[in-house]
């Protein structure tokens, strides 16, 4: 009796995971018309790790996209995508630092002036690299 209440249950359950594996959960869509997904490209930047306005706000000031020196500039707000990403052992070096945008716009602040942190875009950083224990003239330090 025992061996058949048992054998029920597990085939019971076994019914119960293969009609979850006939559904998987569907994808993000974008809004768009498109239909592609809303999964955000890694990217790779290079530019000045700063401190920001507090202890654990850092911004990567002057950024371009891999070593491109020639394209504009931008920065942004670092935010670690896990633990083992650490900011302040690079601060005011040269860093490349892959992950992803959230594709919010850089802010145009007014001649001579720097932008509000709370206008730039965020980053999440999942590997930083230092480049040079300094920034380089080109990232105007």
């Amino acid at each position: 009796m025992k061996r058949t209440v048992v054998a029920a249950v597990l085939a019971g359950l076994m019914v119960a995971g293969i009609g979850c594996g006939k559904n998987p959960p569907s994808q993000p869509q974008s809004s768009s018309s498109t239909g592609h997904s809303t999964v955000t490209p890694e990217v790779t930047l290079t530019g000045c790790l700063v401190q920001g306005s507090g202890p654990t706000v850092f911004i990567l000031e002057n950024a371009r996209l891999g070593d491109d020196k020639t394209g504009s500039p931008g920065s942004y707000v670092l935010v670690a995508d896990n633990d083992t990403v650490k900011f302040d052992q690079d601060l005011n070096h040269e860093v490349q630092i892959t992950g992803t945008s959230d594709n919010k716009a850089q802010p145009k602040p007014a001649a001579g002036q720097k932008p509000a942190e709370r206008d730039l875009p965020r980053f999440t950083a999942k590997i930083v690299t230092s480049v040079a224990d300094k920034c380089t003239e080109a990232d105007g330090r």
